[in-house]
């Protein structure tokens, strides 16, 4: 009687859960995940036969069901009161943190990126004599910190990619930027060194896959180094916190809802004050590089620069004589405050949404002589996705 009283109740709630999925209307962007959810796929007889209708309609499903982030909250609650140390995407770190279960870069892509990257290089340089390129690739929370991975959980070896870029683009040693010349910086080391002792800053959030301001000043710094410029000091800054209630990425994607917030802080300095701005295409004006209407939404990290966009070309008025080309993913949002004092002009690109190829939208630029070049992106995320190498 217990059986059959719990199987119509099961087929009651699938049921109506069911209905409640029909009857809701379809959510294009998830702002707790901050990413793009799967729509109804479009049907044909080749899609059906191929797979890719049932694979796109049963995330489709995952993606449109009803409370979805009321019962990734619930999961969670289960997994971790089960022992569990991930819930599939995300490790339940030591002291807090959420981190991003990376899968392992793919070798073909790898190279492929490298090549374009590779490529874009020489066009640059054959333009620009002279050019001093810098490769930083971003290391993860855990591969800087694996000491708060949870127990048993393997090891990440971000080396991998430095060391296979460096190799595929015949670049220099670590320290060896100058003109004409191309370098790996390495930004792995910088950072564990920055992350060692009991006061060092926090230089990843708990609850985002990004770095905090600190973590992204330390990255500046060890470019400036390898770049043969005078990096900025902290004391040069004032550091005031603008958001103690930030939730991340990782954390849309556990709802570890015991977690207490991240904090924001930005840094302010006198020569992040009269700049000039245009952001894709956009007329030139009067512009700041922190939105603090970001800070009342879902994605707060969009507080620096304005969140990824296509092309943000500023000027400063440094006075320094040299420019830099920036192709970046959303790491280098919170860095590039830290450049601007160095250059006089900063072209800032994000190939993931540009229309365009780099150098064909640099073909419309006539005017844009870059002195420098700076390349700044996750180092998994280039040798596992597409978008650098198209």
């Amino acid at each position: 009687m217990f059986r059959h009283a719990a199987a119509v109740f099961v087929a009651l709630v699938l049921s109506l859960l069911a209905v409640l999925n029909v009857l809701q209307a379809d959510r294009s962007f998830s702002e707790h995940e901050n990413r793009y959810l799967q729509e109804f796929p479009a049907f044909s007889l080749e899609r059906l036969v191929s797979g890719t209708f049932g694979r796109e309609f049963d995330q489709y499903i995952q993606d449109q069901f009803p409370f979805r982030d009321r019962w990734i909250a619930l999961k969670t609650l289960a997994e971790r009161a089960a022992g569990r140390r991930d819930n599939g995407r995300i490790y339940f770190g030591r002291d807090g943190f959420l981190l991003v279960m990376d899968p392992e870069s793919d070798p073909d892509r790898l190279a492929r990126n490298s090549e374009a990257l590779r490529q874009l290089l020489a066009t640059l340089m054959t333009r620009h004599p002279g050019l001093s390129a810098s490769i930083l690739l971003v290391p993860t929370a855990p591969e800087v910190r694996p000491d708060l991975l949870p127990p048993h959980a393997p090891v990440p070896s971000p080396e991998f990619v430095a060391e296979s870029v460096r190799s595929l683009l015949g670049c220099e040693t670590p320290g060896a930027v100058g003109p004409g010349s191309c370098s790996v910086v390495d930004l792995l080391s910088a950072l564990r060194t920055a992350a060692a002792g009991p006061d060092a800053p926090s230089l990843y959030y708990r609850t985002d896959h990004h770095w905090t301001t600190a973590g992204a000043f330390e990255a500046y710094r060890a470019w400036a180094r390898a770049a043969g410029i005078q990096p900025s000091e902290r004391d040069d800054f004032e550091i005031r916190p603008v958001s103690d209630r930030f939730f991340g990425t990782t954390w849309s994607s556990a709802h570890v809802l015991s977690l207490p917030p991240d904090r924001i802080d930005a840094w302010t300095a006198p020569w992040q004050d009269g700049l000039e701005i245009r952001v894709q295409d956009g007329p030139w004006g009067p512009g700041s590089l922190y939105h603090p209407e970001f800070l009342g939404k879902k994605d707060q990290y969009a507080y620096f620069l304005g969140g990824n966009q296509a092309s943000v070309d500023i000027r400063t008025g440094a006075g320094t004589g040299r420019t830099l080309l920036l192709i970046r993913d959303s790491y280098a949002n919170s860095v590039v405050p830290f450049l601007v004092r160095h250059f006089d002009r900063l072209l800032v690109l994000d190939p993931r949404h540009l229309n365009v190829p780099v150098d064909r939208y640099l073909d419309g630029l006539p005017d844009f002589e870059p002195t420098d070049f700076l390349f700044l992106a996750r180092a998994s995320s280039f040798g596992r996705n597409s978008e650098f190498g198209r």
